[in-house]
């Protein structure tokens, strides 16, 4: 049996050294893509130069967190939505965005969001659980802005 091109988290959950974030990010697209619901437009936007900035991770921990932020974003906007996952290079990080013009979380959410099981809607209540687990293991920070009614931005920062 072989492996199909459709899965591009098979083909790279063997890789580790230094990576281009922009390959990485273009090979889980198409899953990321094929989650959202009907009428949620994702966009993928590429800051100042990240190849060959050294960048040294675990790629599928990469795509396994902008995986779990993507579905977060698609159950946000019920009604469809815009998701944005932008890239740059900072002095000493490689900085992640991924923010949606969803229904936003609450202050106390805000302060919730990263425990495991806590939830605010019918799941597990573990993806962003594990999405900070993750972060943590590479040495990297993530931050979250929100506001209601107008959505949700997630600054993640990895170390080069």
């Amino acid at each position: 049996m072989t492996a199909t091109p459709d899965i591009p988290v098979i083909a790279v959950a063997r890789r580790t050294a230094t990576d281009d974030l922009s390959r990485l990010i273009h090979e889980i697209m198409p899953l990321i893509n094929a989650s959202m619901s009907r009428g949620v437009e994702t966009r993928v936007v590429h800051g100042s130069c990240l190849q060959g900035s050294g960048f040294c991770t675990r790629p599928a921990a990469i795509q396994q967190i902008l995986l779990n932020l993507a579905m977060n974003a698609d159950a946000a906007m019920p009604h469809g939505g815009d998701l944005l996952i932008e890239t740059r290079r900072e002095p000493d990080s490689i900085r992640i965005i991924v923010a949606d013009t969803g229904t936003g979380l609450s202050d106390d959410a805000l302060q919730r969001i990263f425990e495991p099981f806590y939830t605010t809607r019918p799941s597990w209540g573990l993806g962003l659980c594990i999405v900070r687990t993750l972060i943590d293991e590479l040495g990297g920070t993530i931050r979250v802005h929100s506001e209601m009614g107008h959505g949700t931005t997630f600054q993640i920062d990895l170390p080069v």
